[in-house]
């Protein structure tokens, strides 16, 4: 299927700039190559912005209107000394600084959400995962080097669908998963498993505080630990063989050929 992986900089002085002994060094948002085991789905995620993000590019905006933001862009805030969400009234705007703002935003679970309905968790040092996205003009690009790093999936539920397969999920457990991802029952025991989720979702909403249900969000994300992880490798091509056997070039977006045909120049 088709992704979008990590912006690159493709401005000659940049690359000229973070070229170290022939070697293009990898931008700040290029997607990296490494070898990961998808160890967990996450259905229906919440996005925690990346401090970068905060600073770079909602900062300003937040400051400015902070209502108006958080109810656009379907964001709360949460104080990273409690680790607990907060009302932007309580915030003294006037002296928070970007260089030392001590919030984090979230973006709370839905369609609409930059990590889309369904995300795949692989422990890796560079704290990237696949996930879906509410963008899916960005897949119509010719060059869709457009994400922070992460590699967003054209068909999500196609690679969870295999996932599911290679941990032997049954029929009924899939079902349930579609129902948790506000997809409509389709047995029986799909229909008592939704009137026991509004059960205990009801129950769960009568235990909050006051205080609790100003945040409260019934859609709230749900994670799957898989029995069988799946081996994940994240590679580079600019020439490839398709299945007939017909040779495909791409633009070198991330310079990679740039430094192996300098070297083997030399």
């Amino acid at each position: 299927m088709k992704i979008c992986c990590g912006l690159t900089e493709p401005n000659p002085k940049a690359v000229e700039n973070r070229t170290k002994k022939g070697i293009v060094q990898a931008a700040y948002w290029e997607s990296p190559m490494l070898y990961g085991e998808v160890s967990q789905l996450v259905l229906n995620p919440q996005w925690n912005v990346p401090e970068s993000i905060t600073k770079d590019e909602y900062y300003h905006l937040l400051v400015k209107n902070p209502h108006s933001f958080l109810e656009k862009e379907k964001m709360f805030i949460v104080d990273t000394r409690t680790n607990k969400p907060i009302l932007p009234d309580s915030i003294d705007w006037s002296k928070t600084k970007k260089e030392n703002f001590p919030y984090r935003l979230v973006q709370k679970s839905g369609y609409f959400n930059a990590l889309g309905i369904i995300k795949f968790d692989f422990p890796n040092t560079e704290s990237v995962y696949l996930h879906d996205t509410p963008n899916k003009k960005g897949f119509l690009r010719r060059n869709r080097a457009i994400t922070h790093g992460c590699i967003r999936l054209q068909q999500p539920l196609e690679l969870a669908n295999l996932i599911f397969e290679l941990n032997s999920f049954s029929e009924q457990e899939i079902e349930y998963i579609m129902i948790d991802l506000r997809q409509p029952p389709t047995s029986e025991k799909g229909e008592k498993y939704l009137e026991e989720q509004e059960k205990k979702e009801s129950e769960y909403f009568e235990k909050l505080s006051d205080y609790e249900r100003i945040f409260y969000r019934k859609l709230r994300p749900k994670f799957i630990t898989l029995k069988k992880r799946i081996p994940l490798y994240t590679e580079y091509y600019t020439c490839f063989l398709d299945e007939n056997g017909i040779i495909h070039y791409r633009e070198d977006v991330y310079f990679k050929d740039v430094s192996l045909l300098y070297h083997l120049r030399k």
